[in-house]
């Protein structure tokens, strides 16, 4: 007699809940944010460290890849 009625989907299980999918941040505001302080401006002493770190990772490896590049570029 009812089996063609639309049934009611239930609501979610507790009530003062509401369903939302997770906002993904996007990758480019996710690595800007290594650089910024707690109040969102951008740390320039952050910056300055990191392309530090960079560059003393460069100083170590050059010896060691140095002779494959140049085998490679001949």
């Amino acid at each position: 007699m009812f089996s063609n009625r639309h049934r009611r989907r239930p609501a979610f299980p507790f009530p003062g809940f509401a369903r939302r999918r997770p906002q993904k941040r996007s990758q480019v505001a996710e690595w800007m944010s290594y650089f910024q302080d707690d109040q969102g401006n951008m740390d320039y002493a952050k910056i300055a460290g990191g392309a530090q770190q960079a560059k003393d990772l460069y100083a170590h490896v050059k010896p060691m890849v140095t002779p494959y590049v140049q085998k490679f570029l001949k």
